[in-house]
């Protein structure tokens, strides 16, 4: 049976599942628990969860260009630039997590400089590290760091831990 080639939301899925396989030791992944985990991973795929559910609640390209007052142009500069953290879904629309933006609209102060440490991770990968309790930032999302003005040197150190242990990953599976 011929085979298709994943998207790249499929391959943002398994590196993501592979980072967080990656940080236990290889003596706790039995064959077992790997079938029964691939099997809840596919049964989740099929449910109803939202983008929303996996990386937090989300705004269109054209209300954040609303909010900034500028062009679609200049948010997708923002995206390269890695100024805003941006995730595609299948049909390659993208979406911007609302974590990362004040009241005013404006982007939290270091988000940019955690991106910059993240480049290298998938985009859904990195809108997800950014809602997920982080034991290195006191137990607090990296997200709620950033909001709260905590100390921004502190969450570029978490983001280059995730990026180190993603890389270990990668290297791992080759």
């Amino acid at each position: 049976m011929a085979r298709r080639r994943l998207t790249s939301a499929e391959r943002e899925l398994l590196d993501a599942i592979a980072d967080r396989i990656a940080s236990f030791p290889p003596s706790e992944i039995n064959p077992k628990a790997a079938k029964e985990a691939a099997r809840i991973t596919v049964a989740a795929l099929r449910t109803t969860e939202s983008l929303d559910d996996l990386v937090g609640p989300t705004c269109t390209t054209s209300e954040i260009a609303a909010w900034w007052g500028v062009s679609r142009q200049a948010i997708h500069k923002a995206i390269a630039q890695g100024r805003i953290v941006a995730v595609q879904d299948p049909r390659r629309t993208w979406h911007f997590p609302t974590w990362q933006l004040r009241e005013d609209h404006a982007s939290i102060e270091g988000i940019s400089r955690c991106i910059e440490v993240l480049q290298n991770v998938p985009q859904a990968a990195v809108a997800s590290w950014f809602i997920r309790p982080n034991a290195f930032l006191d137990d607090l999302t990296p997200a709620k760091w950033l909001i709260e003005s905590r100390e921004i040197s502190l969450a570029v150190m978490a983001a280059r831990k995730y990026a180190a242990a993603y890389a270990r990953s990668l290297r791992a599976r080759s």
